[in-house]
This record gives structure tokens, sequence and C-alpha cells, in this order.
């Protein structure tokens, strides 16, 4: 506490624990009752090992908090027990045994992170003589370096990979708006606009976080003209943009696509399966911009097995092979952090594909109208506009298709 009323006029850590119920305060120690101490963050490499950091470095060691050493710092961040990395008015670093500064351009460090051992940020400010400019440095893994910043008064880091970090604070001139920038792997750019409440009133974020590539955090606060209101940003990066997704099959040598619709109506696929081999099923996806990359795909409803996955055959589609697929259900197929030239990234559902075996007519059952239509297509050659009659894919539509579909004659969709 810093003043009266209260008894005590020097302020004193304040170390709380979560034990998955409730908050409970543990002790902390300060080096004097008539000293100024304080604690700005904290990072944890396990349950049994932490560091504390404010105007001493602390760590505790599963039982209790000890002071290790003093100091002036503002983030701490851990790669592994036996490195870490703490930042204020300047550098310092744990190797497993002791802290020991490290050479920087000092300035005042509010934030530090690490994507890996050799790939760490510290951002904040610092003063050439001409004024207070934004600092950012980098370690490499051997050295800390500054590196061109976007202007603004930097707050906080955070990185999801080596490839994506944020740092966020206010732009730094009189307006005083929220500021958030990113860097893509090779430079950092302040990005087009950032959200707030009130866009015209003064705003500012002080920490930022990302559960993963496509999510991130960001809190502040922003005036409303009677007093300071909390702001939360969150970031979701779009999701890669379809233009189609189809089941394909190739009937003799031509290939023919039943469209599956982003909206409305689902499509019904009504094939035997590939060759006439009840089961088999290809999904193709078309995105609007190339891929660079996608995860492994998974049948997200209905039955049937993924055996096999790959970008192509274009290379803005993506084509998922399915087996063991079973006629009278719904089915549809999740492709696991798509990637774009865009920087798009995110998880793609397929929609909803009907499979029923026979249902030439696409109305969710097989009757008499399916036959009908089937025979009436009989010795035709397959088309565009008749290939749904070819049921058994064999590239002629023929008396196996009508008595394939009178086999299935009665069933439907649920």
């Amino acid at each position: 506490y810093n003043s009266f009323p209260f008894a005590t006029p020097y302020s004193q850590t304040l170390i709380e624990h979560w034990n998955g119920t409730a908050w409970t305060i543990v002790a902390s120690p300060n080096t004097s009752a008539t000293e100024n101490n304080s604690l700005s963050a904290v990072a944890c490499t396990s349950a049994s090992d932490c560091w504390a950091v404010g105007s001493t470095i602390q760590h505790w060691n599963g039982t209790s908090w000890a002071i290790v050493a003093g100091g002036y710092f503002n983030s701490v961040t851990c790669t592994s027990a036996s490195d870490c990395w703490a930042v204020g008015g300047g550098i310092e670093h744990w190797d497993g045994i002791s802290w020991a500064g490290v050479t920087s351009l000092g300035g005042d460090l509010k934030s530090v992170t690490c994507a890996a051992a050799s790939e760490c940020w510290a951002v904040g400010q610092y003063n050439p003589g001409s004024g207070v400019m934004p600092l950012i440095e980098r370690w490499d893994g051997t050295s800390w370096a500054m590196v061109a910043s976007p202007f603004g008064n930097l707050n906080a880091v955070t990185c999801a990979s080596a490839s994506e970090c944020w740092v966020v604070g206010d732009n730094g001139n009189e307006e005083y708006r929220a500021f958030i920038a990113q860097w893509n792997g090779s430079s950092w750019s302040a990005v087009g606009s950032t959200p707030a409440p009130d866009p015209n009133s003064l705003s500012y974020l002080n920490a930022v976080t990302c559960a993963s590539a496509s999510q991130c955090w960001a809190v502040g606060s922003y005036f409303t003209g009677s007093g300071n209101q909390t702001f939360i940003a969150q970031y979701t990066s779009p999701v890669p943009p379809l233009t189609a997704v189809v089941s394909r099959m190739t009937h003799g040598t031509r290939p023919f696509d039943i469209d599956l619709p982003l909206s409305g109506t689902r499509g019904i696929e009504c094939r035997s399966g590939v060759g006439g081999v009840s089961g088999n099923y290809s999904i193709v996806f078309t995105f609007v911009n190339t891929l660079q990359s996608a995860g492994a795909a998974s049948v997200s409803s209905g039955t049937g097995t993924v055996s096999s996955s790959t970008i192509g055959p274009n290379p803005n589609q993506y084509t998922v092979n399915l087996t063991n697929v079973i006629t009278g259900q719904y089915i549809a197929v999740t492709l696991n952090s798509v990637l774009d030239v865009a920087g798009n990234t995110g998880d793609v559902v397929s929609p909803q594909m009907g499979v029923l075996v026979g249902d030439t007519t696409a109305d969710g059952f097989v009757n008499s109208a399916d036959i009908s239509q089937t025979k009436s297509q009989s010795g035709q050659a397959v088309t565009t506009s008749n290939f749904r009659e070819d049921v058994t894919v064999d590239g002629s539509i023929n008396s196996a298709d009508i008595s394939f579909v009178k086999s299935k004659s009665g069933t439907a969709l649920p």
C-alpha cells in the first residue's frame, strides 16, 4: 500500500495460486517491510518450477517462493527449466544455474516471449537522445539485435510460431489509439484496422496471448469520457474460402462430379462407388486460393474411413478418398489446419453429402421413379446430363444399372 489510510506506507508483493477450484494467496518474500516490493509477471515450466519478476526475481520450487536476484523487471518467459529470460531495464538470462545480464540496447522493455529457444522477442521503448522510440529486440540463439519496428508504444508481445508474432500497445501519437502489429517471419507491419468499442476514444492494449495460430486475445482499456472501461479484442484468422465441393467419380475414362452445395439443399451421391465397388468415394474441395499445406483429413459425421488425402489435382484443390461408406446416411469430411497462400488458415468442413445408392432423381428415396429414369437412359452415352443413371460407374448405362437400382428400391435417407 502506498499511502494513507493504509497502515503500511510501502508496497509488498502479492502472489496467488489457482488449484483448479479457487484462487488463494500464497506467501511471497519481500526484501524489507520498509522498502517497496512488487511483482509484474510470472512464468512456469512445470508445477514445481515457476519464476516471478518485478523488483526482484523469485523462484517457486513446488513448496515455497524465494528471492533469487534483485533488479527491475517487467516480464519473464521460459522455454525450459534451464532457459528463461527476464526483461525490464535490460535483459537477463537463466541458464539453469544462475541469472546473468545479456548485452542489449537497454531502454525499458515491457514484454518478452519465445517461439523457440533460438527465437525470442522483447518489446518496449528507448531514448536514443532524440526522444522516446519504440523498441523491438530479437534473440537468434546467439545475440540480441534491434529490429525495425512499426510506430507506437509497445506494451506486450506473443508468438504463435516463429513466423507469426503479435505486439500490442497504442499508436503513440496524440490520438492514443489501440495498436496491433504482426510479424510474418520477415518483417513487422501494423494491422490495418484495430477494433475498439469506440474508435474515436483513447484506447490501448496491455497484453496479448495466442491459443493457436488462428486464435489470439488482446486486453486493455478505452476512455468513455467518464472513465476507463475494459477492452478485449479477439483475432481469428480467416478460414481458407471455398468455391465448391463435389463428389467425383470416373465413369469409364471420364470424371463426373455431383455438386455438394455450400448452402441450401444437400447433394445426394447415388453411385455405387469407384469401379462399381460399393463404399469408395472421392470428395474434392476447390478453394479460392492456392493451398500451401493441410493437416490430416477426417470423417466428422457419418460412417466412413479416410483412406488417403492430398492437395490436388489442381493447386487450389484438395482431394479426400473415402472407403467403407455406407448407403442411407449423411456424411461430412473435415480438413484440418488448411493454409492458403493468402495466409488464411483453419479447419474446413465439407457440406453434408447424402449417400443413397440408386437415388438417381436425388429426392431422398429409391423407388419406381429412379427405375424409370434409369430405363429411359439405357443404351445412351454417359454425359453430364445422365451420368447419375450410370450407378455402377462403368461408363455405360445398361441393364446392370437398372438391376442395381431395382435392388435398392425402398431405401431412403433419414
